[in-house]
């Protein structure tokens, strides 16, 4: 089997997922002491085992990497949870080396493979090359830090795809059960394919909402649009030469969607047209509208043997996750992992309600 993105994300989440203790819900609170922000000695070892060792460095990237995704939409680390949190990446980073001790020659050329496409998507995703960049510093990564953690997740998906992933079965009657059991699971929704103008009313940079004598502006503009289209004007000429959707400008303005996927404004009046019908001006968040319906495709149930290999795929990911503390344990006493008077401590679970 091959390890795919999706798993690694789903490796990597469970590992924080499945530990014990309640889960983290960044919220506003006040900012850390100075003496809180005074850095122990970045050499002291915190957990060590058989051809493992980490240091207080080791989580001090990481963690300060996570204040840093907290801090960039306007939130800080709860302050009554900072050990636990601490604990908590501790315990993931013991995993990813663990899995890395464990990897073949094999596994790591596969691991390579797998960053590598990860990491190409992102970058070929971003406006540009200093888009990329910016993202990752809005992250707390150099470029250099973020392709090494990118392939010792993906080192950690390869070997958990070998060594558990591989060897989960799903039979043909787990699989129409759960075809059966959950019917809603396995629907397509409806789509939509249209042609999409917009005349922006928010500011190129920064995305403020304009004045309203600006609004009046714009509106005049896809007022004037429409007139041409309706007189006969090429409606996807005139979204090339005057759309200010960047994303899809360059195409014709053209999407695909699922119902849900869109503001509901946009897919309001894009469900209630008819193939081949322009809408009136739509107003939304982002500006002004003119769609045009190509198609549309009623929601529908597809046969089993269509969707059969997503259910078997998503049996199997749920079957490697409930397997992953077991086998996470299981690691740490292959390796003798212990951890020192230094590491930070999870707190004990809730006792169960009565």
């Amino acid at each position: 089997m091959r390890a795919t993105l999706r798993q690694l994300q789903l490796v990597c989440a469970a590992i924080l997922a499945l530990l014990p203790g309640p889960a983290l819900h960044a919220q506003p609170v006040s900012a850390p002491t100075a003496a809180e922000l005074v850095s122990a000695d970045p050499e002291e070892i915190l957990a060590r085992g058989t051809n493992i060792v980490i240091r207080r460095r080791d989580l001090e990237e990481p963690y300060q990497r996570l204040q840093t995704s907290l801090m960039n939409v306007g939130q800080l680390m709860p302050a009554d949870r900072r050990e636990q949190i601490q604990a908590q990446v501790l315990n993931q980073i013991i995993f990813l080396k663990l899995c890395e001790a464990r990897a073949t020659d094999q596994d790591r050329v596969r691991a390579k493979f797998e960053a590598d496409a990860f990491t190409r998507g992102l970058r070929d995703s971003a406006a540009s090359d200093e888009a990329y960049q910016r993202q990752l510093l809005r992250a707390g990564y150099t470029e250099e830090r973020f392709l090494k953690d990118k392939f010792l997740e993906a080192l950690t998906a390869v070997v958990v795809d070998r060594e558990v992933k591989s060897k989960v079965t799903v039979s043909d009657e787990e699989v129409k059960k759960a075809y059966e059991e959950h019917p809603e699971r396995w629907t397509r929704p409806e789509t939509a394919r249209v042609n999409h103008l917009l005349i922006s009313t928010r500011e190129p940079v920064g995305g403020a909402e304009l004045p309203e004598e600006a609004k009046k502006e714009k509106l005049k503009i896809i007022q004037g649009l429409r007139d041409r289209v309706l007189k006969g004007e090429d409606f996807v000429t005139l979204i090339k030469q005057y759309s200010e959707d960047s994303t899809s400008k360059s195409r014709g303005g053209e999407y695909l969607f699922q119902r849900g996927q869109m503001v509901i404004e946009f897919e309001a009046a894009t469900f209630s047209m008819k193939p081949g019908q322009m809408s009136d001006i739509v107003t939304t968040q982002y500006g002004y509208h003119l769609i045009k319906l190509l198609e549309k495709t009623a929601s529908a149930r597809p046969p089993l043997e269509e969707v059969a290999p997503r259910i078997r795929e998503e049996l199997i990911d749920k079957a490697v996750q409930q397997q992953l503390p077991a086998y996470a344990e299981r690691l740490r006493k292959e390796a003798g992992l212990e951890l020192t008077a230094a590491a930070p401590k999870l707190a004990p679970p809730a006792p169960a309600a009565k």
